[in-house]
C-alpha cells in the first residue's frame, strides 16, 4: 500500500512529453546510425577515387619521364615534376637513374628544390604514402620514380565529406522531426489531449462532459466508450441526488416528527398534574354530595352540615376549574408550538413566552437527568419571525446538550439569554457539558455527521439548526467550545419588532 501512495505522489509528467522525448530520441539515433553508414560508404568512395587518382597521376608520371631519363634532360624532368608538384597530396618525387652505369639519387621538395645524393635515405622523407615505379624505355629500364603523398588533402576532402554529412542529418532531422511531429499531433498528442480535458472535467463532477469522435480508430472507439460512461455515471448522479434529496426530506420531516414526539410528551407530564388534581377534587365532591344527599333524604340535615357542604363545594369547585384552566392554557400553549413546529408562517410573537413554551414541552427530558434550563429574556420583547424554525433550532440545541453534553453526567445547567443590541436580537446559548473537540466542531453542521451513529443518531440536528439560521431567519450562528468547559452558540436575528 505504501509502494502505490508513494507512486502516485510522484511528480507528474504528461505521456505527450514522454512521447515527444522518446519519439525525438529515436529519430536522433536513427537518422544518425543512417547519417554514419552512409559517410563510413563516402569516406571509403573517396578513398578509392583517390587511389585512382593517386595512381594516374604516377602512371602519367613515370610515361612522361621516359624521355627525359633516357635524354638525360633535366630540364624536361625537372618541368614535368614540377606540373605534378603542383597537386596538393604530392609532397615530393624522387628519380633514380644511372648515367656512366653509376646510380644517381635525386629528390625534389615541394617547392621544387632538388636534393642529389649517391646514398639517397627515403625514411628520412614525411610521407603518408610512397608509390614507387620503374621508368621504362622500350622495354629497357632506365630508372625509376617514386611519389611521396601526404594525407593532408586527403583530410580535407575527407572533412569537407564529414561537414557535408552532418549539415544533411541536421537539415533532414529537422525536416524529418517537423514533418513527423505533425502527424504525430494530429494523430495521436491532439487526442489524447482531448481525453486527458474531459477526463479532467469529469473528475470536477461536469457530468455533461461529451468528446467529439472523429477519428475511426482506437481513440475513437475509447471516445465513444467515454460519452457512454460518463452518459450512464451522469444518469445514476441524477438519480443518486434525487434519492439523497427525498432521504433528507424524509430524514428532516423525521426530525420533526421527533420534536412533535418531545412535544407530546410534554404535554403528557405537564397536564398530567392539574388534570389529576381536579379528578381527585371531582371524586371528593362525589363523595361529599352522597352524603349530602343522604341526609336530605333522611330528614338529618342540619345547618352545620349544610354550611360545611356548601363551603367544601365551593372549594372543591374553584380547586377543579383552577387546574382545568391551567391545563386548558398548557395545552393552548403547546398546540401553538405544534402548529408552528408544521408549518411555515411568519407572525409576531412574545419571544420569551415561547421560549418558556419550549422549554416547557421538553421538560420531560432534561427533568429526567436532574437538568436545569434558565431563560435570561426581557419580558416585553416582540418578535416578527418564524416561530416553527425557532421551536425546532432550540428542541434540537438543547436535545443536543442532554444527548451529547452531558452524556454520562447527573446534571447539567443551560442558559439562554437573549440581548437586544440596536436593530439585532443576540440569543446566547451555552451549556456546562464536556464541550466539543477541535477536530469535530468544524464538522458538526455538516449534514448527517454524528457521532452516535449506531445509536440512532441521524446527524441532521445541527445541520437543520444551521440552514434555519442562515435561510429561514436570515440571521448568522456562530459556535465555540473547549473540552470539559462546555459550549456557546450564538445567534444573531437581523430583524425584530417590540
Amino acid at each position: 500500500m505504501y509502494k502505490i501512495v508513494k507512486s502516485y505522489q510522484m511528480k507528474q509528467v504528461s505521456i505527450v512529453t514522454k512521447i515527444i522525448i522518446a519519439f525525438f530520441l529515436s529519430s536522433i539515433l536513427f537518422m544518425t546510425i543512417v547519417n554514419a553508414l552512409y559517410l563510413i560508404f563516402d569516406i571509403n568512395k573517396i578513398k578509392k577515387e583517390l587511389d585512382k587518382e593517386y595512381e594516374m597521376v604516377f602512371e602519367r608520371m613515370t610515361y612522361n619521364l621516359s624521355n627525359p631519363v633516357w635524354n638525360l634532360d633535366e630540364e624536361s624532368m625537372i618541368k614535368v615534376i614540377s606540373f605534378e608538384l603542383n597537386a596538393s597530396f604530392i609532397s615530393g618525387v624522387a628519380i633514380v637513374y644511372t648515367p656512366d652505369k653509376l646510380p644517381l639519387y635525386i629528390y625534389y621538395n615541394k617547392s621544387g628544390e632538388k636534393v642529389v645524393t649517391k646514398d639517397f635515405n627515403s625514411t628520412q622523407i614525411v610521407s603518408n604514402k610512397i608509390y614507387n615505379k620503374n621508368i621504362m624505355k622500350d622495354t629497357l629500364q632506365i630508372g625509376s620514380v617514386t611519389v611521396y603523398t601526404n594525407n593532408s588533402y586527403s583530410k580535407e576532402k575527407i572533412i569537407n565529406v564529414i561537414t557535408e554529412s552532418i549539415f544533411k542529418l541536421l537539415l533532414y532531422l529537422l525536416f524529418f522531426i517537423i514533418i513527423s511531429f505533425s502527424i504525430i499531433y494530429v494523430l495521436v498528442i491532439k487526442q489524447i489531449r482531448i481525453l486527458t480535458n474531459a477526463v479532467t472535467l469529469f473528475s470536477e463532477k461536469k457530468f455533461d462532459t461529451k468528446i467529439k469522435t472523429i477519428t475511426n480508430d482506437e481513440f475513437g472507439v475509447l471516445s465513444s466508450n467515454f460519452n457512454t460512461m460518463a452518459l450512464t455515471i451522469k444518469n445514476y448522479s441524477d438519480n443518486l441526488e434525487q434519492i439523497v434529496v427525498q432521504r433528507t426530506k424524509e430524514l428532516v420531516e423525521s426530525e420533526k416528527m421527533a420534536s412533535l414526539g418531545c412535544l407530546v410528551a410534554g404535554i403528557a407530564h405537564e397536564i398530567n398534574t392539574p388534570i389529576g388534581i381536579s379528578f381527585t377534587a371531582s371524586s371528593y365532591l362525589e363523595q361529599q354530595t352522597e352524603i349530602f344527599y343522604t341526609s336530605v333524604k333522611d330528614n338529618t340535615l342540619k345547618k352545620s352540615s349544610l354550611d360545611e357542604y356548601c363551603q367544601g363545594a365551593f372549594e372543591t369547585s374553584k380547586l377543579i376549574v383552577s387546574n382545568l384552566d391551567k391545563a386548558a392554557q398548557l395545552i393552548h400553549s403547546f398546540k401553538q408550538v405544534a402548529v408552528d413546529q408544521t408549518t411555515d408562517f411568519k407572525r409576531i410573537f412574545n419571544l420569551k413566552s415561547y421560549l418558556n413554551d419550549i422549554v416547557l414541552s421538553l421538560k420531560p427530558q432534561y427533568k429526567q437527568g436532574n437538568h436545569s434550563i434558565e431563560i435570561l429574556c426581557p419580558e416585553s420583547l416582540f418578535i416578527d419571525s418564524y416561530p416553527g424554525a425557532l421551536s425546532q433550532i432550540f428542541t434540537n440545541l438543547i436535545l443536543n446538550s442532554i444527548i451529547h453534553g452531558f452524556e454520562n453526567r447527573k446534571s447539567g445547567y443551560i442558559r439562554i439569554e437573549v440581548i437586544v443590541d440596536g436593530d439585532i436580537v443576540k440569543i446566547l446559548y451555552s451549556d456546562d457539558g464536556c464541550g466539543i473537540s477541535k477536530d469535530v466542531i468544524g464538522k458538526i453542521f455538516e449534514p448527517f455527521y454524528t457521532t452516535k451513529r449506531g445509536s440512532g443518531g441521524t446527524g441532521l440536528g445541527l445541520s437543520i439548526v444551521y440552514n434555519l439560521v442562515k435561510s429561514k431567519l436570515k440571521g448568522d450562528l456562530i459556535v465555540s467550545s473547549d473540552m470539559g468547559k462546555g459550549t456557546f452558540f450564538t445567534i444573531k436575528l437581523k430583524q425584530y419588532s417590540t
